[in-house]
């Protein structure tokens, strides 16, 4: 994987299912604010997984907790970041499960929708990595094409009121820090760890790290734009109430009377995004466990492990929620608390201390045993 494939996924990542339901909108016309505090956070925890992976040269996270804390310890808690970034595919893929039900297969049940995505989802990661990260170069161009044609239209059609943006910080900062964390930092900028399920791929590992911290500056960047073209579109109601705000505003575009409702081009983009994200977090387990099960090999798993994964992720993304609200409220103040605070921060800040204390240890018994 080169540096700039790298580059493409994890701007694709980012973007994915946060650009679709909305990120800190609890900060209403400050949200844009709250995303970039979001991203100065996501950049600290890049930063702490650098640093693992810099002390683990060539191996992925799971192969990082074995030689940190052994194969009885190391073993179960690599089995529990696979368990978690499997849950995460199938909490996105319950995302654009209920975005395309919502916005263009009313009729249609989520079961059938979802096993169309994952069956595309397992094509993708049986073909592995590199096919993936080719596939992203050649997609983030095209993405940022039609993007570009949409912003340059919506500013034509008139629908973006610059007062929606007024007053700013009317409450000072404190809405806009309590919409930042927990929600805006792990979601969507720190799981951005699930990259570094793919070091062993990178061909120049210290130009990679640069390119993690663009991608993310990047991504960053592209959503509190785009949050504030949902607030200067849609106001702090439209926003706060909206299911899928990017899909409402790109609902008011009209130039003249013939260039109008060009939701379909956003579902592509917003599906483009979403897939990559799905296929990511899928793959990062699905490696994690092949190299539990085939004793720390990376690369290794078998078509039908994957299969067996797939379909339970297809049957999670269908039974975690009774209904969209209900998964949209624990995906974003549930999870973000209780799930990604200890998977995102707490564990891996302890494995980073561990893997300091061996390298000292080992340090010391070295000087011992020379002459």
């Amino acid at each position: 994987m080169t540096n700039h494939q790298l580059f493409s996924l994890i701007v694709l990542f980012e973007l994915g299912s946060s650009i679709v339901i909305g990120l800190a909108v609890r900060a209403k016309q400050d949200a844009w604010l709250a995303v970039l505090a979001g991203l100065l956070g996501g950049l600290v925890l890049l930063t702490l997984y650098v640093l693992i992976l810099r002390l683990c040269p060539g191996m992925s996270l799971t192969q990082c907790f074995v030689k940190a804390f052994g194969r009885y310890i190391g073993r179960p808690l690599a089995f529990a970041y696979c368990v978690y970034f499997l849950y995460l595919s199938a909490r996105v893929l319950r995302d654009f499960g209920a975005l395309l039900l919502t916005s263009a297969l009313p009729d249609t049940p989520m079961s059938a929708v979802n096993l169309i995505m994952i069956l595309v989802i397992l094509y993708g990661a049986v073909l592995g990595i590199g096919a993936l990260a080719r596939a992203g170069e050649i997609f983030l161009y095209i993405c940022v094409l039609i993007a570009l044609l949409g912003v340059i239209v919506l500013l034509f059609s008139n629908v973006i009121k610059l007062e929606n943006f007024l007053p700013i910080l009317e409450n000072g900062w404190g809405p806009v820090w309590s919409a930042a964390f927990p929600q805006a930092v792990t979601f969507p900028f720190g799981e951005v760890i699930v990259f570094t399920m793919f070091s062993p791929y990178l061909i120049h590992t210290r130009g990679a790290i640069r390119t993690a911290y663009r991608g993310m500056i990047v991504s960053g960047l592209i959503l509190a734009f785009v949050t504030a073209l949902n607030i200067g579109a849609l106001g702090t109601f439209g926003l706060t109430n909206a299911v899928f705000p990017l899909l409402k505003t790109t609902a008011l575009i009209k130039v003249g009377n013939f260039l109008q409702r060009l939701e379909a081009f956003t579902i592509l983009l917003l599906i483009v995004g979403g897939y990559f994200k799905i296929v990511l977090f899928f793959l990062g387990g699905v490696l994690g466990l092949g190299e539990i099960l085939f004793d720390g090999k990376p690369g290794k798993f078998s078509k039908g492990m994957c299969g067996l994964l797939a379909l339970a992720v297809w049957s999670v993304s269908l039974l975690m929620a009774r209904s969209f609200p209900e998964h949209a409220k624990v995906g974003l103040d549930i999870v973000p608390r209780y799930v990604h605070i200890p998977m995102q921060m707490i564990i891996p800040v302890l494995l980073l201390l561990m893997l300091y204390v061996r390298k000292l240890i080992q340090g010391k018994g070295q000087g011992r045993s020379a002459p």
